[in-house]
Order: structure tokens, then sequence, then C-alpha cells
């Protein structure tokens, strides 16, 4: 989390599931052409609800209409149903169907019916509110007025997720919107707070600033509030320290207020200033919010002044938990590593089975389990990996071309090889892999034409 950026991200661990346009729902979903077999929005929706007998046939309709790629009667089938059995679970399920089928006017009338029957959950107000932003603001301003009594606490980060997605027009609706919903509720220090957010990203500093003096004054402990002046200090000064100060200041009337402490100890280290962090890191280590990750800190702390023992200790406390687990497995493989602990660091690159390490982690496992050679167990690994990104798929093709040439397979990694090019013909770095293994197979002419394809499309390879 870096604090000179000038947003900041607030990691809201609930289901938020935050659709900010049209032109965002329709990439988010672009990628998904068809709904995997094993898991039929029929079953889903029987396991989200209690669906009366009279709906069945609705479900078995929309569940056949989708399998014969007839979307628009599968929807028409999900909203009859929500008329007669008004369920939000349906309406999120139909909600995501028309937006994975691109039926957008359908997807604003569901969104409108899942915002009207799910008045406690914010998810639904806040995607409703976007999808109508430009057509509807007044039905907007109903459905921001529920997120904020829903979420008070975290409404200006949902709202400034959202900002960031809308087009331009749009976030100068949402902002007047705001601005209007703070004239009507002038005691509501969060709306004073998330109109702040978003005047910050329009550049209005001094509205801002002044929306943040409003909900300070209304209640001087608010965290976000809080935040985002030491954020605005730190903008009108250019410098660190007045806002360091500041934080400080403000951590110590609020001894505890966990999220501004470690909203501070992050600040601190942005700083480089590592002594001072650490005391408030160790203090939250015992927070049942935020322990696990002034945890994981610490132990990235701890690996870059090579103290490793210490280290050691405080990450393998980490491993189990979902969200910094692997990237603390990933962490104890470099302190074994650095220490020489050659098997040790395999075991835990090994098992850095997913998160944003995973791939990296198994290129350090391959290059310590070659080192050992043990070729075999590399290559299993390589070939178990799930990468996420083209890159990440190519570096572990071109690993797993190498491990079988070395191990005497290259007839399976020219195969692996022809795949690659069948589908990028132009691929520089495929093309070169080819021309190594022909060499090796002694296959002059395709090594030849290879090489000339290279120096085709880059001249000073």
């Amino acid at each position: 989390m870096k604090f000179a950026n000038w947003v900041y991200t607030l990691i809201i661990t609930t289901s938020m599931v935050t659709i900010d346009s049209l032109s965002a729902i329709e990439k988010t979903t672009k990628d998904h052409q068809s709904i995997p077999q094993e898991q039929h929005l029929l079953e889903t929706s029987l396991k989200k609800t209690s669906i009366y007998r009279e709906n069945l046939s609705n479900l078995l309709l929309a569940e056949i209409a989708l399998q014969q790629n007839q979307p628009e009667i599968a929807i028409n089938n999900y909203i009859a149903i929500l008329k007669s059995y008004q369920d939000p679970a349906i309406a999120e399920i139909a909600l995501e169907c028309a937006i994975k089928y691109k039926s957008f006017d359908k997807a604003v009338t569901i969104a409108m019916l899942w915002a009207d029957l799910a008045h406690n959950d914010i998810n639904p107000q806040i995607i409703a509110a976007t999808l109508v932003i430009d057509s509807l603001p007044e039905q907007v301003k109903v459905y921001i007025a529920r997120a904020v009594k829903i979420d008070p606490h975290d409404i200006d980060q949902y709202l400034l997720f959202t900002y960031k997605k809308l087009s331009q027009s749009s976030q100068t609706t949402l902002y007047e919107i705001l601005t209007q919903l703070t004239k009507e509720e002038p005691n509501n220090p969060y709306l004073y707070t998330a109109t702040a957010q978003v005047a910050a990203q329009k550049n209005k500093l001094a509205i801002a600033n002044n929306l943040i003096v409003q909900a300070l004054k209304l209640q001087p402990d608010l965290t976000h509030a809080i935040q985002l002046k030491a954020k605005l200090i730190r903008h009108q000064t250019n410098e660190e320290l007045p806002a360091l100060n500041y934080l400080h200041l403000a951590v110590e009337k609020n001894k505890n207020d966990e999220e501004l402490k470690m909203f501070y100890s992050n600040a601190l280290l942005d700083d480089n200033n590592i002594k001072e962090a650490l005391p408030y890191l160790q203090s939250l280590t015992q927070s049942k919010t935020y322990g696990m990750e002034a945890q994981f800190i610490l132990g990235e702390l701890f690996t870059e002044q090579q103290d490793y023992p210490k280290a050691y200790s405080t990450l393998i406390k980490v491993i189990q938990d979902p969200i910094y687990g692997f990237s603390a497995k990933y962490n104890l493989g470099r302190v074994c590593e650095q220490q020489n602990k050659i098997q040790e660091a395999i075991k835990w690159y090994s098992e850095v089975h997913d998160g944003e390490f995973h791939v990296t982690a198994t290129l350090k496992a391959v290059l310590l389990l070659t080192m050992k050679g043990q070729d075999k167990q590399a290559l299993q690994l390589v070939q178990e990996a799930t990468p996420t990104t083209f890159a990440e798929q190519k570096q572990l093709l071109l690993v797993e071309l190498d491990l079988l040439v070395e191990m005497k397979e290259t007839e399976h990694a020219m195969k692996l090889i022809n795949n690659a090019i069948e589908r990028l013909p132009e691929d520089v770095d495929f093309l070169y892999a080819r021309s190594l293994i022909t060499g090796l197979l002694d296959i002059p002419e395709q090594t030849e034409k290879d090489l000339h394809a290279i120096l085709a499309i880059e001249p000073e390879h």
C-alpha cells in the first residue's frame, strides 16, 4: 500500500461485486464465453434459494435456453420468476446472465429489481446506481442513500472504486449527486467523506478539504476522513513529514483504531521509516482484523534485513491465512534459499499454489530441482502450474521445452512448440526455441526457415 499514492486502496473483505458501467460490465465478462457445465445456473439457483414448485418450470426453461444458445429466452424466464417469487438470489443470477450475454437493457431492469428486493445488501444498490447513473439520477440518489445506511464506514471506498471506473460524464453526475445528498443530510459525516473522496479525484482539493473538515467536526475519530486529510496535507505541502505528523497525533488520540494504525504504519514504511513503524506493526500482530497482515509485513521486513531466523518464525504464523498464506510460503522459500536450505526452499516454493507469486515460486523451485538433477520433478511442477497471463504461460512453456530437451524428449518438445507456433506464427521467442530444437533433431531446412522468419520480424535480432 503506497501512502504517497493519491488513492488509498482499501481491501474490503466482503463479497463486493461492484459493476460500474455497461462498458465495464462487458469487459469483465468478455473472457467467459460460456457457462461451465459443472456450474449450471439451475444447480446454483437451487442451492441459493428454496424455489417453489411452480417456478421450477421457468428455471428448467432458462437452463435449456442457455444450453441452446438462446439467452434472451433464459433471461425472460428469470425475470418471470423474479416477478412471482421475489428472491434476491435469483436476481443476482439473472443479472450475471444478462451481463454475460450483453443484454444490457434487461440488465438494468434486473439490477433495479435486485436493489429493491435486497434493501440490506450494499452490492445491488451500488450496481443499480451505476447502471442508471446517466438515465435516472434521482433513482441513483435513492440507491446511494440506502448504501450509506447499509455500510456507512466503507461507503466512501465503494463509491471511490465505482467512480474510477465510470466515464467522465458519469463521474461528474456522481459527484453532483453526492453533493446534493450532503445538502439534504448535513449531519452525515460519512456522506461528507465520500463526497470529499470524489472531489479529490476531480482535483477539487479545496472543496475536498472543506468537506473533510465538516466530516471531522461531526465525528473527529472518523478513520477514512483522517486518512484523506493526511493525503490532502501531503499533496498541499508536497512533503511527507507534515502528513506523518498529523497521522501520528491522530493515532495517539485514537489508540484503539487498528485501521488507522495500519495506515500510519504503511505511511511510515513508504517514507522508509522502518524503525518507527515496527512498534505499531508489532502491536497489530494480535489484531483479529490486521494481525496476519502485520505479521506478513514484519516477515518481509525481517527478510529484507537478512534477519532470517526472525523472518522464518514470523512468516510461519501466516501460512494458513487465506489472503497472505501463499505469499508467506513464497517468502519462506526465499528465506530458506538464502540460508542454503535448498530442500526446504523447494518445499515452500512448491506449496505456492495460487496468488501473485505462484508462477515465480514454481520457476524458483524448478531451478533448484534442476540444480539437484531432479528434472522429472521439475517438469511435473511446470506442468501442474496454473498461469493466469499469457506472459506466464509463455515462460512456463519455454521452461518446459528446456526440461524436455534436457531429458532427451526432444520429439515431445517439438510437438509442443509446433502447437504454439501454429497459434502464434510470428512469436519470435517460439520461433527461436524451435530453431534450437530442430538443430538438435538435425532438421537444417526448418532451422534456417525459422531463423529467416525471425530476422524478417526483427532484423536486429
